[in-house]
């Protein structure tokens, strides 16, 4: 892995988010109304009439694409401790399985075959997420300490969606099929999707969860960045079934002290700008959540302003922790040779060739770094 941590005088142009026009934001905003009547008790047909659908079809269908659950499921989250996610036609498990398995001793997550074991926060404290992943389907169930409410059961769906790729949002696309078909399109690129088709991109549980990672990250390798993340997650992280913990939470980041970073190998340096950005993410000073519905060039302008973040971290996190389509880790290592070895090149790419390379994938670069990753045979960053 590669970062730069100081902003570069001159900066690259600005990632960009899918132009999917205003209907795609504006059937989200219906979508997510509709969630909200039905968890909290309305009927189907209520919740369909509020968020403007006429069509009953209509609704269950956009909604069950959208979540991976009808809506009377959706509404009935909690009343058991699982539930089941459909999958969309194609689906690519292996991707999913491979990026939450790359790291054995992981406190966080854990893969066994088809299972994947996520912790999560939740409103009632740490719980613990299994899914198993079928032909069509991905059956979920919940551990806590006690019998997990609504939304614990809520949390674990979101974070099933963001684990397996499917979570939407602004500036997102989940839908994999238009990025293959433009690469098909073009014959020097269309072997690049060969083996893949139907990969998605896995999201951390959120922006700061991408963000601490990416942090770790900068400049070491990937073994060595993994041995820090554990030792970050014990120091700050808190209890979850099954001996896993779960990720620490900014405030809980920022309250560490330095020096017991520096003694888990964090250099000095990195510690303080880990530090600094948890503090700034707890006190609202970079308000991750928030900056969530912004535009490409405003999150990645907020992301750069901060000390620690440099073009690398920022696409990192706006590819990771918030999904973009059309993201670039200009300067990351393992692009590089990708794309190094996919062109046939004497060496690897500098950052104005690896953007010209780039450039025939927009606007679904996310993706396409995405399958240079995997093309390489290794774990994804």
């Amino acid at each position: 892995m590669r970062a730069a941590s100081k902003r570069p005088r001159s900066l690259p142009p600005p990632l960009a988010a899918v132009p999917g026009g205003h209907g795609g934001d504006r059937l989200r905003r219906r979508l997510a109304r509709a969630e909200e009547q039905l968890a909290g008790g309305a009927t189907v047909a209520a919740a369909a009439d509020t968020a403007g659908f006429a069509n009953p079809a209509t609704f269950e269908a956009r909604f069950r694409g959208a979540t991976g659950l009808s809506p009377a499921a959706f509404r009935a989250l909690g009343q058991r401790p699982g539930f089941t996610l459909a999958l969309p036609a194609g689906y690519l498990p292996g991707p999913t399985l491979r990026s939450w398995g790359r790291d054995p001793e992981s406190p966080t997550e854990r893969v066994d075959g088809r299972h994947v074991l996520r912790t999560l926060r939740t409103p009632a404290g740490s719980a613990l997420l299994e899914m198993t992943l079928l032909p069509s389907q991905v059956r979920c169930r919940i551990e806590a300490a006690g019998r997990p409410g609504p939304e614990t059961v809520r949390a674990a769906h979101r974070l099933a969606l963001r684990t397996l790729g499917l979570a939407s949002g602004p500036g997102a696309a989940t839908d994999p099929r238009p990025f293959e078909l433009q690469v098909r399109r073009q014959p020097s690129l269309a072997r690049l999707v060969d083996g893949r088709r139907g990969l998605r991109i896995p999201l951390t549980a959120d922006p700061f969860e991408a963000l601490t990672w990416a942090v770790l990250g900068q400049q070491v390798n990937l073994a060595f960045a993994f041995a820090l993340r554990r030792r970050v997650v014990a120091l700050a992280g808190i209890p979850a079934p099954r001996g896993l913990f779960a990720h620490p939470t900014a405030a809980e980041l920022a309250a560490v002290d330095a020096r017991d970073l520096v003694r888990g190998q964090l250099s000095r340096r990195k510690a303080e700008y880990l530090l600094d950005l948890a503090r700034a993410v707890a006190g609202g000073e970079l308000p991750l959540e928030r900056l969530g519905g912004a535009t490409a060039g405003d999150l990645e302008a907020a992301l750069l302003a901060r000390r620690g973040i440099g073009p690398w971290t920022a696409a990192y996190v706006m590819l990771r922790g918030y999904g973009l389509a059309d993201c670039v880790p200009v300067g990351d290592a393992g692009l590089g040779l990708a794309l190094q070895r996919f062109f046939a090149l004497p060496a690897r790419p500098d950052a104005a060739a690896t953007r010209r390379l780039m450039a025939p994938f927009a606007p679904f670069r996310s993706l396409a770094t995405f399958h240079f990753w995997m093309s390489l045979g290794d774990t994804p960053p």
